[in-house]
């Protein structure tokens, strides 16, 4: 079983999650860093040599059993040695260490995308936000693994109930590699009115497409949300409003995601504020008022 961290930018976290995930679970483990920052996280000496080395070398997989380390009973790691983009690696090497390693393991692939080698064989699974958890307070080593075919989870903190979404998006998908459930102001305004979003700037529609769908209203965590959200996310759509229930944003990389949502955002309060003048002129316009607009005549 593998598990593939990467962030789309620094400071993202992989180092702390990779460790944690490795440190919490409950069988064998091994940790494989791409990256060079987990031997200091886990108190190891970092070696000069490591898992890049042999992939930029031809060396035979059984050498890998010399470059692990054992962290505790349960966990070992094998160290990069150095980055592994600042290296030339053939592609088979990659395959050649996945089909190598068995039972549980857990990949740091640092900051941009991982090999697409990695990325495949590692794709039945995603991280996701627990359920009941402010994000204010939340950690790194609170974020579930879900197995993306049967939506079982790795651990004692349970998922999100908005796991089958995120598991039918990557599914339906394949290019999207992050998705953003949300209750943003304006876009959850529009979402309670039931309405697609029209009239879309060229800057916005550049990002949303022509327009933004509204999925039909299903209770959280139903199958019946699942299959509403996939409607609204038709023709490549990388937005869609959930009657009554927020937004949800995909993206090629996390940071695309958010993106995507601040876009929607301000598209959302566009939105309102064009159906607002329609009736009302600029004159009395209030965030307020136009919110009480939005929910009784828009979704009227």
């Amino acid at each position: 079983m593998i598990t593939l961290c990467w962030a789309a930018k620094g400071g993202s976290g992989t180092t702390v999650t990779v460790a944690a995930l490795a440190l919490s679970s409950t069988t064998p483990t091994v940790i494989v860093d791409l990256d060079g920052d987990l031997p200091t996280v886990l108190g190891i000496d970092p070696p000069p040599v490591g898992v890049v080395d042999w992939l930029a070398g031809d060396t035979p997989a059984d050498h890998l059993r010399r470059l692990t380390h054992p962290v505790t009973d349960q966990v070992s790691l094998i160290p990069a040695g150095r980055p592994w983009r600042s290296a030339r690696i053939a592609p088979h090497r990659w395959d050649t260490l996945i089909d190598h390693l068995s039972g549980q393991v857990v990949i740091d692939a640092g900051t941009g995308p991982p090999p697409p080698q990695l990325s495949q064989r590692a794709d039945d699974r995603f991280l996701i936000t627990p359920s009941g958890r402010t994000y204010e307070t939340l950690t790194p080593d609170e974020m579930v693994v879900v197995n993306r075919v049967d939506l079982s989870h790795e651990g004692a903190i349970t998922p999100s109930s908005e796991k089958g979404m995120h598991a039918d998006i990557y599914t339906r998908r394949p290019e999207i590699t992050a998705v953003v459930h949300t209750h943003q102001l304006q876009a959850s305004t529009v979402a309670a009115a039931r309405k697609t979003v029209t009239g879309l700037s060229a800057d916005h529609a550049a990002v949303l497409g022509e327009s933004v769908l509204c999925a039909d209203y299903a209770l959280p965590g139903t199958r019946k949300l699942v299959l509403a959200a996939a409607k609204a996310l038709v023709h490549g759509r990388k937005a869609a409003l959930l009657a009554n229930h927020g937004a949800v944003c995909i993206g090629e990389t996390m940071e695309a995601a958010f993106n995507v949502a601040v876009i929607l955002e301000a598209a959302c309060e566009d939105f309102i504020r064009r159906s607002f003048e329609n009736r009302y002129g600029t004159c009395g316009l209030t965030v307020a008022g136009m919110h009480e607009h939005c929910l009784i005549h828009m979704g009227a």
